[in-house]
């Protein structure tokens, strides 16, 4: 099957891991919207910090449509030792 941004591969059983690479500006959001609307499993999102979170969660919402894929974003809460 041939895969692009609008139909990427996505896990068909559990804790099977697949990786994307070559996307650039939104295309990871675009790309994780498609993914999540197909898949069977939930897509949990893990940033490297705050500010990307929040530039993906911007991305997320314009691609995804509430009712297919809900967004939920639990932010950090930066504790240190």
């Amino acid at each position: 099957m041939q895969h692009s941004i609008l139909t990427p591969p996505v896990p068909t059983e559990k804790n099977n891991h697949i990786g994307w690479s070559g996307l650039k500006g939104c295309a990871e959001s675009l790309a994780i919207v498609q993914a999540a609307k197909t898949s069977r499993y939930p897509t949990i999102i893990v940033t490297r910090d705050a500010r990307r979170l929040t530039i993906m969660e911007t991305e997320l919402r314009f691609f995804a449509d509430i009712n297919d894929v809900p967004i939920s974003v639990f932010p950090d809460w930066e504790c240190l030792p």
